[in-house]
């Protein structure tokens, strides 16, 4: 196993035992980005930083991490580099580095504004620089396998090539976990429901976070910290969900509290912020059951469903429950506002409940015997017209829909409902993926799962380029044994 401080002296040097340095290769094409944080690195040669630019095989290395590095090359000989920069820089493709960071960084380059070839480069790509992110790919986390025992693999489906690709394992046991996707960063972002700490006396909260950057390709731990509402009474007793809404840069945490004057009693509050600071947490609703669901539509809005309990009475009572959707708005520059809207009485538990978005629609899917989604009936809510209508699931016109599917992961994008993995009622574990168009009415088989999985989670991400390439190094790099 090569360490990063000796790979680039390996690979620089005049004279090299020739036994190790195909590995040594494999090794250094395998690894990019963490070779390119090395202070040796700005000493690779011309040549060989041309072909790392230019592979199409290292389209896991992100092209932001590859334009700052070229940055720092030259700056660590300006004389004699600059001059190669521009022919460097036009074989970037900038429409995978994201809008903000070209804003921020490209345009202002003074290497950049110092060529007109550059310059005409940077400006024939910006048309092309998506300002929002629609989602290409899928990603799946974790679940139980066919022994039933907890797995940390990650799998990404990929929808426009339709392959899987894996990712490093998540290093951590998250037992429930929420997973949310930053595309200003191109992170993916893990938090577990059941694991907070109140610090400071109380008056804030920490919520643990693991990050997966698809730019460095490797995992790393956070922390959120979170001012909590100025009722002392207040206790968060669970983070429900993190969500980031990419069209506004915002960051929604929906949590559950109670006070301690009625502990009986559970609460929602959010608290917005900007993926660096966050407002106090503050109640939204009052009274509600202990499970809710949530939801992002047009990368905006944040919904969140409820069972409102009775004031009054016995909590016990099913039959008086209410659904309720709370709608928040996060392109409003002001304090949390919801607006509330309820539904007819509820009899089903809502952790039966789905709730997903479907271009401007709210679906919530309420199983008449099974939580199949292809057996559901329940309500739409249009977030443009702020209205309620029935909701029936159409008649697939397939030969392929599952029956009896449970326990499976999902997702959506724009008109197409995403299923993966499952356990049917013989207990046969389901690989297979399948694709439901809302629109077309019709079920499609996908390419199989990796694994057999079933409780997965699922998330639409839009991953900025970093997704591997079937000839991909760093899939395929694989450590010779140690010589004895």
């Amino acid at each position: 196993m090569f360490h990063l401080q000796h790979v680039l002296h390996l690979s620089l040097a005049t004279r090299y035992s020739a036994d190790i340095y195909d590995e040594l290769l494999m090794y250094f094409w395998g690894h990019i980005p963490q070779v390119l944080r090395t202070q040796d690195a700005l000493e690779l040669p011309l040549d060989i930083l041309r072909k790392v630019v230019k592979k199409p095989c290292l389209s896991y290395v992100s092209r932001a991490l590859l334009f700052q590095f070229l940055v720092r090359w030259v700056e660590h000989c300006p004389k004699e580099r600059e001059t190669y920069f521009e022919s460097m820089f036009c074989s970037l493709d900038l429409s995978k580095m994201g809008y903000l960071f070209c804003k921020d960084y490209v345009e202002t380059c003074k290497y950049v504004q110092n060529s007109n070839t550059c310059k005409q480069w940077y400006d024939k790509s910006d048309q092309s620089i998506p300002t929002s992110c629609e989602a290409n790919a899928i990603i799946i986390l974790g679940g139980l396998d066919k022994n039933s025992s907890g797995t940390k693999e990650v799998f990404v489906y990929l929808l426009d090539e339709q392959r899987w690709v894996r990712i490093a394992d998540i290093p951590w046991e998250v037992e429930t976990p929420s997973l949310t996707y930053n595309a200003s960063t191109n992170c993916l972002h893990v938090f577990d429901r059941l694991y907070g700490t109140c610090l400071d006396e109380t008056t804030r909260y920490n919520i643990k976070c693991y990050k997966f950057s698809f730019g460095m390709n490797e995992w790393s731990s956070d922390e959120l910290f979170i001012s909590k509402s100025a009722s002392e009474s207040l206790t968060i007793s669970k983070v429900k969900d993190v969500l980031f809404l990419n069209a506004t840069g915002k960051c929604c945490v929906v949590a559950m509290c109670k006070d301690k004057t009625n502990p009986k009693a559970s609460h929602v509050c959010v608290s917005i912020g900007n993926h660096s600071s966050y407002n106090p947490f503050k109640v939204i609703c009052s009274d509600v059951g202990s499970d809710i669901q949530t939801c992002i539509v047009k990368d905006r809005y944040v919904c969140i469903i409820v069972l409102v309990l009775p004031t009054q009475g016995h909590y016990e009572k099913l039959d008086c429950r209410g659904l309720h959707l709370l709608l928040l708005d996060t392109m409003v520059e002001c304090e949390v506002s919801i607006e509330r809207y309820s539904i007819a009485p509820c009899y089903s538990s809502l952790d039966a409940i789905k709730c997903f978005a479907l271009n401007d629609c709210v679906y919530i899917t309420i199983p008449y015997i099974t939580d199949n989604i292809f057996e559901s009936d329940g309500h739409r809510f249009d977030v443009q017209e702020r209205k309620w209508c029935e909701f029936k699931f159409p008649q697939l016109k397939s030969n392929c829909v599952p029956i009896l599917l449970r326990y499976y992961g999902y997702t959506t994008v724009r008109n197409t409902i995403y299923i993966f993995g499952g356990k049917q009622y013989t207990s046969n574990i389901v690989k297979r993926g399948y694709k439901l168009d809302m629109k077309l009415k019709r079920c499609h088989k996908m390419q199989p799962m990796p694994a057999h999985r079933y409780h997965c989670k699922a998330i639409s991400a839009c991953i900025l380029s970093n997704v591997c390439h079937k000839e991909c190094p760093h899939c395929k790099y694989s450590p010779k044994p140690t010589r004895t």
